[in-house]
Order: C-alpha cells, then structure tokens, then sequence
C-alpha cells in the first residue's frame, strides 16, 4: 500500500451565499483563470448561474479544474447556485464534497445572513459537509471609493440587489473571523479584481473535503499527506498612486490677444489712411523687428518742440486740458462693415473753421476711441471731416524712409481715464496699407494666428511692407490650401514672441509705466500686462480705485524676489526654479490675485522640491523628520491659500510615513478633518498591521505545538 499510485480524486464544491455578493465572478475567475476587469466588476449586476456543464463543453475550463494538492491529483467540479433565500438548492447540496459560503465585506447584511439563513439551511441539508467561510471583494477595503463610485453604473452601486452600497460598511476581517468561528468553518478573503485569496480558498476547499473523506478511507496511503487548511497571510494593499497634479490649460496667448479689443492701456496711434488704429506698442516690439526698429528711434528732440501747422496736428500740453466736445457732435468713420477701433471726429463749428492751424485735441483723440461703425449722415459733416483727414496727411513728426511708414511723432498726452501723463507715439502709414490688411496684421501679432476673411493679397502686401515674414508664410501657405503648415508657424512665432517679452520687458523693464512697492524695494512692471493677465488688476487700475489715478501701486507683505516670480510668469506664462519657502510665498500671492493656473505650476515646483529632499535623506533618519515636519506644515499653508493639489499630495506622502509621523508625536498639529483624512489613508492599513500581528501569533503557535501524531500512547514500547 506504501509504494501504490496516488489514485485521482473528483471533488464537488458547492458556492452558496447571497445575491451579487461575487459567486459566479469567484467561480468564473477560478475556472477560466479570467482576470476581471475594473469595467466589467462595475457593470450592473445581472444574477446568474454558472452551469456546471461548462466542463462538458469548454476544455480550457475541464483543464483548469485539474489540481495537484499534497501530492494528490484532484478535479475540482465547481457549483454555482441561486441567492435567493426562497429557491430550492437541495439539488446543489446532494453529493456535496465541501460548500463555500460567501458574503460580501462591503455588505453586513449578506455576513448577518450566514448564520441567519445559510448556515441554518447547511445543517438542515448536509450537516457533516465542511463549511469554508469566504468573504468576497476584497478590494473595496483598499479602494480609491469616489473613483469607483464615479465608474459604477446606476445599478451596480447595489452591493446586494437591493441594498444600496455604503463605503462606512466595509467590515473588518475579524468580523469574518468571529463569524467562522461561531459556525465552524474555515475563513478566507477574496478579490476577483486583485486575484487574492482565490487560490488558498479553493485549495483549502479540497484539503477540507480530502481530509473529510480520509475518515471514511483511512486505507488509503494516497490522503495521509494532506494538510489541514492552512492560515492566509493577511492582504497587503498596493501603495495608494501618488495624486497627479493637473495645470490648467495656458491662457496666455488668449489674454495677450484681449488687448486687441482694449485700448485703455494703448500708447501708440496708427494713421491708415482715413482711419485711426491704436495699439500697444509692448506687443507690436515684442512681435516684431520692424516695429521695435520703428519705436526704438530717437524722437526726444520732438518732446521739446512746440506745435505748428506745418508740423503736427497734435496740441501742446496746455491744450490736452481742453474739455471734449458734446457727444452730439461727435461722428464715426465707417471702415467698410468691419468693427474696429476708430477715432470720433468732432463736427467744426464756425469759429473752429476760421483758425489758421486745424488741430485734434487729445482730450478729443483720447475720448473718441471706440469700436463702433456709423455712416456718416450728414453729409455737411462728412465733407468738414475729410477736409480734416486731409489736413492731417501733411507730414506728421518726423518722415520715414520706409516702405510702410511715412512719418512718427511722439507727444506726451493725457491718459483719458487716470488723467496723467503718458508718451504716445502717432505713425501714419503709406497708403499702399489698406485699414483692414492692417487689423488683420495686427491680429497675428497679438493672438499668432488668422481668424477674420479678408482679401489675402492685400494682407500680403502689407505684411511684405512691414516685413514680418511669419505672417507672410502663413497667407502662403492659406492660398495654397496647406494650412495644415500654420500651426508650427504660429507655435514658433509665439514663443520667440514670448522669449523677447521676457529679455527686453520682464528682465530690462523697457517702456515700464508701473511702479510695485514691496516690502523690500520696488519692481517695475507694465500696466498692459497686469491688466491683461490679472482680473484684480484690471478692476483696480482700470476701474474707480485710487490707484488707477496712480502709477504706484503698493502691496505689502511680499518681497522684490516674490513679486518677480509673479511677473515673470504674467510675462512668460512659466517660472524659473524656486526654493521651498520662495514658492510658497509665490502660492499666497497668486491666491491673493486670485492666478488659480499660477498657484498649481507652484504646487508642482514645491512637490519636486520635497521628492527631490525625500530622495537625498532616505539615510538620514534626522532629515527624515524633519521633512515630515515640514510636509505638515505645508498642509496647513496649503489649505489656507487653495493650493488643494499640494495639500492632497502632502496628505499622501505623510499617510505614506504615518508612523514616523505618529512617534515624533506631530499629528496633534494637524486640524481634526486632515487627521481623520490621514489616519484613513495611513498606509500599511490598521487594519493590515492587526491581521499581521495575529497571523505571525498564529504561526508561532503552529510551528512551536507538537504534532498530535508524533506522541507516544502508553503502553508503546520504546
């Protein structure tokens, strides 16, 4: 008998347990070897039965079911069955080698029915057949909750058919435990999503149902090697994915381009033949080497010289304090059914008509930029008012020898709504220019890209005048029906716009027209960019404040080398590396400009500074606490000035060392919610490091008790 085969064993296991607490997913993944799908455990639940003739019809499933267990060759023939309490199963249980009840650890009512239903409907049907106690779905102890609230369907969110699932019922493996114990059985945990637990319950399953029939066999020599079943180690859960921080999309480009449309902050007034455009000149150098070349000249001998009628038609700055004339008398220039930024011409009266010297105001020129388009109506009115666009054709400041430019002038002007003074550049362009052409030149400048239909022959010649080539390629390219080569055009075009917005204004501070007083200094900025990259700014220095009149505007509690990082990302849209306690100044300034995308790009830099510190003091236990210090203070600070992708991050990483966190005695500094938070999310698990310390008792008990077989009866001889 010693030296016979181990014969083969056919074992038949019955699931049992209630509806959609994960039978037929266990039975399934077992059988098929299938590995489930987050997509597929969340879909709505329909209840089934897995047949048992699958073993007939699938050789991949009559395959999976061969099993060698303490050298014992087993087929392991698996019995799906109903939840529901009412059906009849008595054909399920008749022949039964071993059962395996099931309940869900996310449902307390399925575990109440084990002893309730199940293990009163056991004793009743086979009362010797071993019982093994399995507690599916695993996982959702350790889950990501709201993710997979958010991918459940409507219906899967039953954790039974009708019971609604509740992340505050997930029970505890001791639970489990008391309840096997109460009932006699074996316990397990499962997860089809993480496979854990699949193999040692249903290979305990076979050890309870070989041991149970070696009583009724005990001649044969093929059971005496099988084992009880034996202790699971408890469930480590992966690591928790360290929290991604998201940076908004850029609105750079965006906010530049809304200048276009602003002309509160423009300081420079194009002539195109019959029509005013104005601008600004801190995009027009930044875009272009002809308008930099243009504005860069040396006009300061202009500034000293008075007004004449063979000249200039701008006034003196005696004459900038004369008051408007009335609305009434005020008329708009049509620009060919296009909206654009036009100047409002006042009807001449008689006296106005006799001077000698015709001039626009700038209180005049200031007050009537609008982007409206009339007609004129009168046609009285629009005679006097060609009569004055001719007059200005007269040469203006200073003649260019130019292909687009006929002559510049700069004056100093009132700002029509601070009211003080600004240099302001008028040019008057050659009339080969067309208004239209310019605007749309005007509009790649600012935003790099072509939105409005306009005859591209004429925008061609006036960017060839101009000499911006980018623009050219891109008319090229549209007439060539290739504008799928646009878009590196306008990329590149932006960003060497950007890299001379940084060299020449941000780091030179050329043509600043704005004073910030800091706690240590002052920094000089443009009033055109805050306007445009900031909403604070522009209600404050465009709206009714006292510092609109002003061109200082202070702000304490901030130093020169914070506010520089502002300004260097309201210039360039990005920022230069930072140190820790930099960056998060940099983050209470940015939330109190309220600069949400500025406030992430921060949270990032000071992450990859506190990772690249982890990594450098992995060694250094005193370093480590010291990071761990500073990592709760960082969610103080962060919580107080919305940075909440930085708090989430360093609720994580501190979660991470909760331990160390807990023996340096910190937690008490933390505020109740975030302790809760982290005390949740401590990862290994509470729960984990219970389980462990009774899994190694257990084992220490079972490797030091003496083998009930290796003791000797009395009256054995020695």
């Amino acid at each position: 008998m010693d030296h016979e085969l181990p014969n083969q064993e056919l074992i038949k296991c019955v699931v049992v347990g209630d509806s959609s607490v994960g039978k037929t997913r266990l039975i399934v993944a077992r059988a098929t070897g299938q590995v489930m799908s987050r997509n597929l455990l969340t879909q709505t639940h329909v209840p089934s039965v897995w047949a048992i003739d699958q073993y007939h019809r699938c050789q991949q499933v009559l395959e999976n079911s061969w099993e060698t267990i303490d050298g014992v060759r087993v087929s392991l023939r698996l019995w799906d069955t109903f939840g529901d309490h009412e059906k009849d199963r008595r054909f399920a249980y008749n022949g039964a080698d071993v059962i395996v009840l099931c309940f869900s650890i996310a449902d307390p009512i399925s575990l109440a029915n084990v002893k309730r239903v199940w293990a009163v409907e056991i004793n009743r049907v086979c009362p010797r057949t071993p019982v093994i106690l399995c507690g599916t779905k695993n996982d959702l102890r350790s889950s990501d909750i709201q993710l997979l609230m958010k991918d459940r369907s409507k219906f899967s969110h039953h954790c039974s058919r009708h019971r609604l699932f509740d992340p505050k019922n997930v029970l505890m493996p001791s639970y489990g435990r008391q309840t096997a114990k109460d009932i006699g059985a074996y316990y397990y945990e499962t997860s089809s999503y993480t496979q854990y637990g699949i193999t040692e319950v249903f290979n305990s399953a076979i050890r309870a149902a070989l041991i149970h029939r070696r009583h009724h066999r005990f001649l044969h020599s093929n059971l005496r090697k099988v084992q009880c079943p034996l202790l699971q180690a408890p469930y480590l859960p992966d690591k928790p994915r360290e929290p991604h921080v998201h940076i908004p999309d850029s609105t750079f480009v965006q906010e530049i381009g809304n200048l276009l449309n602003d002309t509160s902050c423009a300081d420079v007034v194009f002539l195109v033949q019959d029509q005013f455009i104005v601008a600004h000149k801190i995009v027009l150098i930044a875009a272009s080497d002809t308008f930099q070349q243009l504005f860069m000249m040396d006009l300061s001998e202009q500034l000293d010289s008075k007004p004449s009628s063979s000249t200039t038609i701008l006034p003196a700055l005696q004459e900038a304090s004369l008051p408007p004339p009335p609305p009434d008398s005020l008329q708009y220039i049509n620009a060919k059914n296009k909206p654009t930024t036009q100047v409002l011409l006042s009807s001449l009266d008689s006296k106005t008509a006799t001077m000698d010297n015709t001039c626009l105001t700038d209180s005049v020129l200031s007050s009537s930029l609008t982007n409206s388009d009339k007609l004129f109506s009168d046609p009285e009115t629009r005679t006097k008012s060609f009569s004055l666009l001719n007059t200005i054709q007269n040469p203006l400041g200073k003649t260019l020898d130019h292909e687009a430019f006929h002559s510049i002038l700069l004056r100093q002007t009132k700002d029509p709504i601070t009211g003080k003074l600004l240099l302001q550049h008028y040019v008057v362009l050659k009339p080969e220019i067309t208004p239209d052409a310019f605007r749309i030149v005007l509009e790649f400048l600012y935003k790099g890209s072509l939105s409005s239909e306009v005859s591209l022959t004429d925008v061609s010649t006036a960017s060839k005048l101009l000499g911006i080539g980018d623009l050219t390629r891109l008319v090229v390219n549209i007439m060539n029906d290739l504008h799928y080569l646009n878009q590196p055009i306008s990329d590149a075009f932006i960003a060497q716009r950007t890299t001379k917005l940084c060299d020449v204004f941000f780091m030179k501070g050329m043509l600043s027209d704005m004073l910030i007083k800091v706690d240590d200094g002052v920094v000089v900025t443009h009033k055109s960019i805050l306007m445009a990259r900031c909403d604070p700014m522009l209600a404050m220095l465009g709206g009714h404040f006292r510092e609109s009149s002003s061109s200082e505007v202070a702000i304490e509690g901030f130093g020169k080398e914070t506010f520089s990082a502002l300004l260097e990302y309201l210039y360039t849209d990005s920022c230069s590396p930072l140190c820790y306690q930099e960056a998060m100044n940099v983050i209470e300034l940015a939330n109190f400009l309220c600069l949400p995308r500025l406030v992430v790009i921060m949270e990032d830099m000071v992450i990859k500074v506190l990772k690249e510190t982890f990594e450098k003091s992995k060694n250094d236990k005193q370093m480590q606490k010291e990071i761990a210090r500073v990592t709760l203070e960082t969610i103080n600070r962060a919580k107080l000035h919305n940075a909440h992708q930085l708090r989430l991050w360093c609720c994580h990483q501190t979660s991470m060392n909760f331990e160390l966190v807990q023996k340096m005695k910190l937690i008490c500094e933390v505020n109740s919610e975030d302790r809760g938070c982290l005390e949740h999310n401590r990862w290994p698990p509470v729960y984990y490091i219970t389980e462990k310390d009774y899994y190694d008792k257990c084992l220490k008990e079972s490797t030091c008790a003496p083998d009930p077989r290796s003791k000797k009866h009395k009256g054995c001889l020695k």
